[in-house]
């Protein structure tokens, strides 16, 4: 259950967080950023939101040691 609950947020947390960002920066916005591909967002979100879930991991065992 976990996992999927990780997998899920991965898929449509970032999908979710790739429009606000689109619509918040504009066409023009988005263009100079990322350029005119909407999966470049979508995976550098997504790739944030693994290295946040690696980082608690490892945070969290280290603190138990």
């Amino acid at each position: 259950m976990k996992i999927t609950f990780k997998v899920l947020k991965y898929i449509f947390v970032s999908y979710f967080l790739t429009i606000v960002l689109a619509a918040s920066l504009g066409k023009e916005g988005s263009n100079k950023y990322f350029g005119n591909n909407l999966l470049d967002e979508y995976l550098i979100i997504a790739s944030i939101l693994i290295l946040i879930d690696i980082g608690i991991y490892v945070f969290k065992k280290r603190t138990r040691i």
